[in-house]
């Protein structure tokens, strides 16, 4: 996101040159070629103000620069400091001076006693040392330094201890951090650690083996972008399995009451850290409280090294329970010293040189599990299962290749794919199988979100994107509306949407998935993921699902009647011919080439 800011504030720049010489319209390319950017990147960064142009005008240069001032600027205003008054300081002010109504200087600080207390281009100047009170006062979160290179790392240290008055809860968690990370947390001493995003520093540590601790420094910040950055800064709560709450002892107040209220609004597991124990004790009333609600809180002296042990111990009987005992993905579904085929499809999605998340973590548990697994590609599963002594106790498929892998694969193998298994293991296969029956009441105009936890590039097939919008518009039987997210970018009311399409979320926690499906079903919104969708959507969904008994209450056990039917391609992408696939759900799709039919 702040490379995307850096080039939005270039763009109003540029706007507002375009203004000054009497220019009323810009074509992306244009806007592009000033800002050494593409035009597709000027279009997308467009969108995200939610600015959009005229094919034949191009951008209305005041309005686009209106709306990047909306998007970047403050609603309530953003007061700067301007420490240096020299000829490049009075520069800045007179520029500023009228310009941005939203951004203005409001506080000067210099030492010079002929420039103290005196009020230039409209702002008071203050002495240096009078930064922490003035900086509080005024509400500042901005700050442009202008002095001497030989006094610019002073200035930055005053200025940072001056913010720092209204972070000291960053300073006291930041501490911590660097117990836990085995490192300094802090730049420089009694100045906390800052940053422009929530700080998340995935470790390998004692018996939690790997976690991520997420370090919200920002919860409350405020000032310039402040309220982007608390937006993403509370997006982690959807991601937290468990909840520390830092706290300098005797300091107790709203602020932590608020992120317990949260966390237990949320129901994570919480514990209370009360650092600086050497300086006050936690008031008698709070101790009290999290007593009466079963909260375990830990007293430190992290500095010192003081109670870390102790918080590492509580934070391991804290754990979920499987956090420390993980579920298997595949290994329970097959018995110690069976054979699972994983058919794996090598084509210009799959990356080079290596195999996808699900792919690996599915191989290492079987192997844990004391079974054994053969690897192959869909074009090669069906010799590889007639050179077998016996049936495969499982096939475990790419869902892209459902088609072609369950014609290949005999009626009484089970069969399900790697999609599905993440559904159970990153998310709730039940919630997933309720959420791809409601295909059925998708009509023509109906919204589907796509949601994908990776931000990738798409390719020219993508599966998200192309594929699976295709399969659902060709079971529908007419055109449905897709949009698309990235990464942790979320909308909060999901409500325009009759159903969500979400990826397997192989690189998420558990925790992220299921805030998600809670979202969903607080707002009475369907959701699946891609492999339930793919299924559904082909006519082999209760068979993908057979290995999976209590999934679903509806899902057939496998004994109702089958009937061959022969398609014309292996995949239905390739096919133009209208089709509609709804009800198909007892008949066994067999792809054409295929000898083998039910």
């Amino acid at each position: 996101m702040h490379k995307t800011i850096g080039r939005l504030s270039l763009y109003r720049r540029l706007l507002s040159g375009l203004m000054t010489n009497g220019v009323h319209n810009v074509y992306s390319h244009e806007l592009a070629k000033m800002a050494g950017v593409t035009a597709a990147q000027v279009r997308r960064d467009m969108m995200s103000v939610g600015y959009s142009g005229s094919p034949t005008r191009g951008y209305d240069v005041r309005l686009l620069s209106d709306s990047i001032g909306d998007f970047l600027d403050s609603p309530e205003g953003q007061g700067v400091a301007l420490i240096g008054i020299g000829n490049l300081g009075r520069a800045i002010m007179a520029y500023f001076t009228g310009r941005r109504p939203r951004l203005s200087i409001v506080a000067a600080f210099d030492t010079d006693p002929g420039k103290v207390n005196r009020v230039i281009h409209g702002c008071r100047c203050y002495h240096i040392n009078e930064m922490a009170e003035v900086v509080r006062s005024a509400n500042i979160g901005v700050a442009i330094i202008t002095v001497p290179s030989a006094e610019a790392q002073n200035a930055a240290e005053l200025l940072a201890a001056a913010l720092a008055g209204d972070m000291k809860r960053a300073g006291v968690a930041a501490v911590i951090l660097g117990q836990f990370r085995s490192q300094t947390a802090e730049p420089w001493p009694g100045v906390p650690y800052l940053d422009e995003h929530p700080f998340f520093a995935p470790q390998k540590r004692w018996v939690l083996e790997k976690i991520g601790i997420i370090d919200p420094t920002q919860i409350d910040d405020i000032g310039a972008l402040g309220w982007m950055r608390v937006e993403r800064t509370r997006r982690v709560f959807d991601r937290t399995d468990i909840g520390v709450l830092v706290s300098e002892a005797g300091a107790w107040g709203e602020y932590e009451d608020g992120i317990l209220a949260e966390f237990t609004r949320r129901e994570i597991p919480s514990i209370v850290v009360f650092n600086k124990i050497d300086l006050a004790a936690p008031a008698a009333e709070t101790v009290k409280m999290l007593n009466g609600r079963r909260i375990p809180f830990i007293e430190t002296v992290a500095s010192q090294g003081k109670g870390v042990l102790d918080l590492r111990e509580v934070l391991i009987k804290s754990a979920p329970e499987d956090f420390i005992n993980a579920p298997s993905i595949v290994g329970d579904l097959v018995p110690p010293g069976e054979l699972v085929v994983f058919v794996v499809p090598i084509d210009l999605e799959a990356p080079k040189g290596r195999l996808i998340l699900p792919q690996v973590q599915a191989i290492r548990d079987i192997l844990d599990r004391d079974s054994y697994c053969i690897v192959v590609k869909e074009r090669e599963l069906r010799d590889a299962l007639d050179r077998l002594n016996r049936p495969p106790a499982l096939v475990v498929t790419d869902s892209q290749g459902f088609l072609k892998v369950a014609g290949d694969t005999p009626d009484d193998v089970p069969l399900t794919s790697f999609s599905i298994l993440f559904a159970r293991y990153k998310g709730d296969l039940s919630e997933f199988v309720r959420g791809a029956r409601a295909i059925e009441d998708l009509h023509p105009g109906d919204r589907v979100l796509i949601a994908e936890a990776c931000s990738h590039h798409p390719i020219g097939e993508d599966i998200g994107r192309v594929k699976i919008p295709r399969w659902l518009m060709q079971y529908v039987g007419g055109k449905l509306e897709f949009d698309t997210v990235q990464g942790h970018d979320f909308p909060d009311d999901v409500t325009a949407y009759r159903l969500i399409v979400h990826c397997g979320a192989c690189m998420w926690n558990r925790r992220e998935m299921l805030t998600r499906i809670l979202c969903c079903r607080q707002q009475g919104v369907p959701i699946t993921n891609y492999g339930m969708t793919i299924a559904y959507s082909l006519g082999i969904f209760e068979r993908a699902l057979r290995v999976f008994p209590h999934a679903d209450g509806n899902v057939q056990g496998g004994e109702e009647e089958r009937i061959g039917v022969k398609v014309l391609s292996a995949d239905l992408a390739d096919s133009e011919i209208p089709i509609r696939l709804r009800n198909l759900h007892n008949l066994r799709i067999i792809p054409a080439g295929c000898s083998r039919v039910a």
